[in-house]
């Protein structure tokens, strides 16, 4: 699980490997959960938000796709 400061170039220029792989925000502030992009081995970006649930189990939840959603949108979200 790389990090990455997550700027739109940054974004831009992550290029897809054979094997799905995560990035998450290198930028993130503790207890707001950690923002990642997921690259499809075809290259497609998603926007992820990883969080701990009140039992303490770890959840995904699926904001989106760049460019559509923007990373200042999925920020906002």
């Amino acid at each position: 699980m790389p990090k990455v400061k997550f700027t739109s170039l940054s974004i831009q220029n992550i290029k897809s490997k054979a094997n799905s792989t995560e990035y998450f925000d290198s930028g993130r502030e503790y207890g707001a959960g950690a923002l990642g992009c997921r690259v499809s081995p075809k290259g497609k970006k998603t926007w992820f938000l990883m969080y701990k649930n009140q039992a303490g189990k770890i959840k995904r939840f699926t904001l989106g796709i760049f460019p559509e959603l923007s990373l200042a949108d999925a920020r906002k979200k």
